[in-house]
């Protein structure tokens, strides 16, 4: 993923404050008229984050919502109290996992699935190079980390791993 360094000199939203719209101080003078014309286009209803702020799958689906500048509204979902647990949730996501998103009649239940989501339904600032080689060099990068790195971070493996031990 090739980002000019201005991108990160104001720091992302803290999680808990609700995406206020398309954050235009961090785009490049030029693209600004573009963006705003796409998000004149976009529909009314903005896209739901049901999230965790200490969820790292979250994080990416924050960041990729924020570097695209799409307007969201986020809802908290607090892991350590169970929320993932809650009947209205698990409508959602059966599997209980933090990020989903809802987007009008899409629902959407992991990080991955949501940025190639995103990617291709908000074309404006796009995330992956044009460059075949270069975008399949990404999206292999992302695999690695989702499939080889992230379950040892999972909630999920780290209670079934306890749980495995305790009954040895």
């Amino acid at each position: 993923l090739e980002l000019p360094f201005h991108y990160f000199r104001v720091p992302l939203r803290s999680p808990t404050e609700r995406c206020r719209g398309p954050l235009l101080h961090w785009l490049p003078a030029t693209n600004q008229s573009e963006l705003r014309m796409a998000s004149a286009e976009a529909p009314a209803a903005r896209p739901i984050l049901y999230s965790y702020w200490r969820s790292s799958c979250s994080h990416r689906v924050r960041i990729a919502l924020n570097l695209k500048g799409i307007d969201y509204e986020y809802r908290a979902v607090n892991l350590l109290k169970g929320e993932q647990s809650d009947p209205e949730f698990m409508k959602l996501n059966p599997m209980k996992f933090v990020p989903a998103l809802v987007d009008g009649d899409a629902v959407i239940g992991d990080s991955y699935a949501i940025a190639l989501y995103l990617e291709d339904k908000y074309p404006q600032r796009p995330l992956l190079p044009q460059d075949l080689k270069k975008k399949a060099l990404n999206i292999q990068i992302a695999s690695i980390v989702c499939s080889g790195i992230q379950p040892l971070h999972n909630l999920t493996l780290v209670v079934s791993t306890d749980y495995a031990l305790l009954s040895i």
